[in-house]
């Protein structure tokens, strides 16, 4: 590629602010002829664009963010993916409150995303819903009616939760800003006769944890094993340093993703049969096929029963 070429590519990718960079442009090699360097014009339009042409190019998209009970946000969305965090003002309830703002540009089609910075990933092989505390929001002074559109069974008034969505396998949900911010959030099987877990999950406890945290949901009836669910938690959109700074533990840029607390991956060169009692028949597995476990009571002591077909002999793991 010409040196002219180069720098007309380079001007457009340039246009946009945050694209500037002193290294993006070849070093010169001292056997370079000298006329095939640039002109000090090119390089001062590369390197010092008119000011009053780059305004225009990163402020020719703008958009305003309306969320109620917050003033205006006004975000230029510019020429560049990229993902940032915003402060909504003013402050309330003592808490500064973010919303995450990210555009995805492809060719000629440029997407806007608004969020709340927090998500909920179901890793499990059901669907699940998810459910927040009344009483938290409704002390906030939150309507329910604002979640009507999350709620995906009518709300019984003398019920502590409501369930905001459900969760199919490997679905991803946006918690809204007053439950992400406030309420812990509890689980329920949605298609099984299953209460909701007693214990929520907040993702201040399970940041500062070493180890996955457990919710269990129990049966409505004695013949229903417990349902069990590990929570980890990933970190959401990156974030340069600065926008990290001051952040930290105040901002909730997190997904927390519920999955199988235990799994069995065969990596035996034979065919495995498994039997336990939660099982209405025993698995097989194949060699290199992976099972997960979630009807199971960890706190109590799990015994598995493993035959090798190959070897037809029956052994008991324990854990």
């Amino acid at each position: 590629m010409s040196y002219n070429s180069y720098l007309y590519h380079s001007y457009y990718r340039f246009r946009d602010w945050d694209h500037l960079s002193l290294h993006s442009f070849p070093a010169s090699s001292p056997l370079t002829p000298p006329s095939s360097l640039p002109s000090s014009e090119c390089f001062y339009e590369l390197f010092c664009p008119n000011p009053v042409k780059l305004y225009q190019d990163i402020t020719k998209l703008q958009l305003i963010i309306k969320v109620p009970g917050f003033n205006e946000l006004m975000v230029f969305v510019g020429t560049k993916s990229r993902s940032r965090i915003f402060q909504l003002s003013p402050p309330r309830n003592d808490k500064r409150y973010h919303v995450i703002v990210t555009v995805q540009v492809d060719h000629l089609t440029t997407k806007v995303i608004v969020r709340s910075p927090l998500q909920i990933l179901n890793e499990m092989p059901l669907p699940v819903n998810v459910c927040f505390k009344k009483s938290i929001v409704e002390m906030l002074g939150h309507s329910l009616g604002e979640l009507n559109s999350r709620v995906v069974s009518p709300v019984n008034p003398f019920d502590a939760h409501v369930p905001m969505v459900t969760l199919q396998p490997d679905q991803v949900f946006t918690i809204p800003l007053a439950v992400a911010y406030h309420s812990s959030l509890h689980i329920q099987p949605a298609a099984a006769d299953y209460g909701i877990s007693e214990v929520g999950i907040w993702w201040k406890d399970v940041l500062s944890s070493t180890c996955s945290y457990l919710l269990t949901c129990k049966g409505k009836t004695e013949h229903n094993p417990e349902i069990a669910a590990a929570v980890t938690i990933q970190e959401g959109v990156k974030l340069s340093s600065l926008q990290w700074e001051g952040l930290s533990g105040v901002l909730p840029n997190y997904t927390l993703c519920l999955s199988p607390p235990l799994a069995i991956h065969n990596l035996l060169p034979c065919t495995l049969t498994l039997a336990h009692p939660s099982f209405a028949q025993p698995l097989i597995l194949d060699p290199g096929a992976k099972t997960t476990l979630y009807k199971i009571d960890l706190g109590k002591r799990i015994s598995l029963q493993v035959q090798a077909i190959e070897f037809r002999e029956i052994n008991e793991a324990i854990w």
